[in-house]
């Protein structure tokens, strides 16, 4: 029997990239038995830090249809399982999340399945599986922080292997100090 859910995710836009498309980070709240009860979280996560930043429209709501073999008599008593993808293709990080599984034993034969395709089949080592329980889990409940330049700085620094050759703190300090430095010239007004 097909039974519908509704996820509730935040997305907000943090960059463009050189060609002008949005670069944007999305933030899993949770699975709802209602939109009502979907929609009372967004409420109470707005207030949240990092969400309180941005507008109310980057709370979506998708609604979901999950198949179960039995009846279900409350939906809020639901565990179903999220398979998700997640690697980097030495430039942007490529995630895909798949519709939700009544079971552990259906994602795993989904996993199974996508394990002998592309992407997929070159990044085996990148796939999650996640127990959600409906209207009981909350992703984010404390809100979340932006990232700021030295954060930006350390993860350009890595991503470029040049943190990695750095023989000490010191000099991993005077490295990120200098990324801070260009990062912010960059984000000047011109």
């Amino acid at each position: 029997m097909l039974y519908f859910f509704y996820h509730l995710y935040f997305k907000h836009e943090t960059d463009k990239d050189e060609e002008g498309n949005s670069i944007t980070n999305t933030y899993n709240i949770g699975y709802f038995s209602t939109k009502a009860k979907a929609e009372n979280q967004i409420q109470v996560s707005r207030n949240l830090p990092g969400f309180r930043d941005h507008l109310i429209d980057c709370f979506k709501i998708e609604k979901l249809g999950v198949n179960f073999e039995v009846p279900i008599k409350d939906k809020s008593l639901v565990d179903f399982y999220v398979l998700s993808h997640e690697y980097y293709d030495g430039e942007y990080d490529r995630p895909i999340t798949f519709p939700p599984f009544a079971t552990k034993k259906e994602a795993m034969n989904k996993k199974k399945e996508l394990e002998k395709i592309k992407p997929y089949c070159d990044h085996l080592d990148d796939f999650f599986l996640d127990k959600h329980c409906v209207d009981r889990d909350n992703g984010w409940p404390g809100g979340f922080r932006k990232i700021d330049e030295e954060d930006e700085a350390h993860a350009n620094l890595f991503a470029s292997g040049m943190i990695q050759q750095l023989d000490s703190p010191e000099a991993i300090d005077e490295a990120i100090a200098k990324e801070v430095a260009k990062i912010k010239v960059k984000g000047a007004p011109q």
